[in-house]
């Protein structure tokens, strides 16, 4: 009995002893183990580029609606970012959630679901695991907006979401006018100066956008027009005003005319009666 209980101790004791070296190996193996050194905080985006105001001129649509658009560009989001765009109309205090639709501008509008047009590029963002993705390039986020003159004064921002918070970008506002046909005012005059003294010819013209001027001469001498270009003898030859500089005897009799357009009348330009200048 005596013998029976001492090899039950020695049992024991044998258990207790390897119990112990085992906890003391996989102790060792696990503090020897390495740990990873490379894991990233979450982080906020950083807005790199705001929403810029955009100003466009409406003119009803001949195939469908005019469209605009707004960009945000964000860098240092990790893990990677969710863009959402809103609107803030001009009469409301309240910005809206868009999902990419909103009620369509009627019959002329290519889908009547889709007004606006939300497009993420989701292809520039790493897996959010890879501690390697807040090194990926600036990560861009446009919106495109089919307009009418109803929606001027609205405002549009991007909220920029991840783990780590929430962002959003300053407003900007879609300013939308409608053109006013260019008509002349105004139509410039004959002069009759001295030589060396300066000959002035201007135009007034109402309308918008503002329109641009080319200035054109026809010189007895020269027998056909030419578009003024000379900064010597010529000043403001792009404006409503041109001013011929100290003139001599060989510009009598010339004639002057300007052109006048817009992006809406490149085609068809208005043309000023010709006028003279005698020089005495």
């Amino acid at each position: 009995m005596g013998q029976a209980s001492a090899s039950l101790k020695n049992l024991w004791l044998l258990i207790a002893v390897s119990a112990l070296a085992l906890f003391l190996i996989v102790g060792v193996q696990a503090d020897d183990a390495p740990v990873p050194t490379n894991r990233q905080k979450f982080t906020v985006a950083t807005i790199v580029k705001q929403p810029e105001t955009v100003k466009v001129w409406y003119l009803p649509p001949h195939n469908q609606p005019p469209l605009t658009g707004f960009e945000v560009k964000i860098n240092g989001a990790y893990p990677a970012a969710i863009f959402q765009w809103q609107r803030k109309r001009k009469e409301s205090k309240v910005w809206s959630i868009f999902h990419g639709t909103v009620l369509a501008l009627g019959a002329q509008a290519p889908d009547p679901e889709h007004k606006l047009q939300l497009d993420l590029d989701l292809s520039k963002f790493e897996n959010m695991s890879n501690p390697e993705a807040d090194k990926v390039g600036p990560e861009v986020s446009a919106i495109s907006v089919y307009y009418s003159l109803t929606d001027s004064g609205d405002s549009y921002r991007c909220a920029i979401s991840n783990a780590a918070g929430t962002v959003y970008s300053e407003p900007a506002v879609l300013g939308v006018d409608a053109p006013v046909p260019l008509a002349i005012a105004q139509q410039p005059v004959s002069v009759e100066v001295k030589a060396g003294q300066d000959a002035t010819f201007t135009v007034e013209v109402k309308g918008k956008p503002e329109p641009t001027f080319s200035w054109v001469i026809k010189n007895p001498q020269m027998g056909r027009a030419e578009l003024l270009k000379s900064k010597t003898v010529f000043a403001g030859t792009d404006t409503a005003t041109l001013t011929v500089k100290a003139p001599t005897k060989d510009l009598s009799g010339a004639t002057f005319q300007c052109f006048i357009a817009n992006e809406y009348n490149e085609s068809n330009p208005l043309r000023t009666t010709p006028v003279s200048l005698r020089v005495k």
